[in-house]
């Protein structure tokens, strides 16, 4: 690198002390506003730059100089790169001003380098002695070229887009990623319920799938085991047993940053069993039960992927049950007219 910038700085002394020619001064005026056509006959060797690439250079240098179009009057320039047999691993470089042209031919010993008015570098690098070659060309016709072209315009930087303000409930607090192709989610609840006039008490587990669509459908389902007890005698309560399957339809949703809530249609049903207590002399009864109704279910996120639940629904028995044990025969329980579940559990977001 400082053998190059050596190279250019006594390159431009020699061009500014000695111009190519008498009348190298004279063609070039400061003060005109008119471009000075240039063209240029050229001879690389392999691996030299192209004559496109040298004469784009050339103009490059100078916001004075521009290429000349086919038979215009234009200054005239002979430039050859060549290995001699002398010295194979070098380039030797010879650029003569021949004047005023409409055309160009090169000539037997045109470059000769002990031609009138003829410049003359020897390097190891062609791109080099090419690059001195096109500065010694600038000069000479502009004393205000520069040493290096003129650097590309940087592309302009757009502004960043302001953030989107977030609707959620809470602000600050992480927000899960948006499913693109639906979500998978793990649900885990405790409850209480009344698939008949007497409470239970037990969990439920299930999968939920949540689609990219709007407005937000998610389509869940859950096994629920549940226990409970009622009076029947001092000494003999009675003892139910609710088994079932529960699925949801959640078409709208409203979710934050932090809380969401979501309004849901379900149907369950499933096995309830009324036991009459320890004596051998009490039976058991067995129905099935169908429950159709809706709730809500809201959530609190703790995490990108985790969070929780709770639930409220309400639903109306399909079928009346009466749960009647034979001995002695009496009425245990019936379904109510309106049966209630209440849930608190968490949900994790499967990846």
């Amino acid at each position: 690198m400082m053998h190059r910038l050596l190279l250019l700085w006594l390159l431009f002394a020699v061009v500014v002390s000695v111009p190519f020619d008498a009348s190298a001064d004279a063609a070039f005026d400061a003060s005109a506003d008119a471009l000075v056509p240039l063209r240029v006959k050229y001879l690389g060797a392999p691996g030299c730059p192209t004559e496109e690439r040298f004469v784009s250079r050339i103009v490059a240098l100078s916001d004075r100089i521009r290429v000349a179009v086919p038979g215009e009057s234009a200054r005239a320039f002979e430039v050859s790169l060549e290995r001699t047999s002398a010295s194979p691993s070098q380039i030797h470089g010879v650029a003569r001003h021949v004047g005023e042209t409409d055309g160009l031919s090169l000539d037997a010993g045109a470059t000769d380098p002990e031609a009138a008015g003829a410049r003359t570098i020897t390097g190891a690098n062609c791109e080099e002695v090419a690059s001195a070659l096109a500065l010694s060309v600038a000069l000479s016709i502009d004393p205000y070229a520069r040493f290096e072209p003129k650097a590309a315009p940087a592309a302009p930087t757009l502004p960043k887009p302001a953030p989107v303000a977030d609707p959620g409930f809470a602000r600050g607090a992480p927000r899960p990623p948006e499913p693109q192709l639906g979500q998978w989610t793990a649900r885990a609840h405790g409850f209480v319920a009344t698939p008949s006039d007497l409470g239970v008490v037990g969990g439920q587990a299930g999968l939920a799938f949540e689609f990219p669509i709007a407005p937000s459908w998610r389509l869940g389902t859950a096994l629920v085991v549940a226990r409970g007890q009622g009076p029947l005698t001092v000494t003999d309560p009675l003892a139910l047993a609710w088994t079932s399957a529960e699925l949801d339809v959640c078409p709208w949703a409203l979710q934050g940053a932090t809380y969401g809530l979501r309004t849901c249609a379900e149907v369950e049903g499933g096995l309830l069993e009324v036991r009459g207590g320890a004596r051998p002399s009490v039976s058991t009864a067995r129905q099935s039960v169908w429950l159709l109704g809706g709730g809500v279910q809201g959530t609190a996120l703790l995490g990108d992927m985790f969070g929780l639940e709770t639930l409220f629904s309400a639903g109306i028995p399909l079928y009346g049950r009466r749960f009647i044990l034979e001995d002695p025969r009496q009425l245990a329980t019936r379904t109510p007219n309106l049966s209630v579940k209440c849930a608190l559990g968490i949900f994790f977001r499967i990846p």
